[in-house]
């Protein structure tokens, strides 16, 4: 909330983008579906575990510039991570 208060509209979208394209890299999310969604057992297993495992450095890679990736990378990752779900 800090880091976006000072920042312009087109700023807060990219830094918004770059969140959610980590979120979507990373298994928790997508855990989070199939403990919800899918199987609905309500029992992610989290990584890590819990909220004191998670350190400055995890947070700081939220922010991070994404690099050279295309849109097209994302919503083809995004194709096939939703794939390997369905077949689990």
């Amino acid at each position: 909330m800090k880091r976006g208060h000072g920042l312009d509209f087109d700023d807060v979208m990219k830094m918004e983008f770059r969140i959610v394209r980590r979120i979507i890299e990373g298994r928790d999310f997508f855990e989070g579906v199939r403990a919800q969604v899918i199987d609905k057992d309500r029992n992610p297993i989290w990584s890590p575990m819990t909220l004191e495992a998670v350190n400055d450095a995890d947070i700081a890679k939220y922010f991070e510039p994404l690099g050279r990736k295309s849109w097209s990378c994302v919503a083809v990752e995004v194709y096939l991570e939703c794939r390997w779900l369905r077949n689990m």
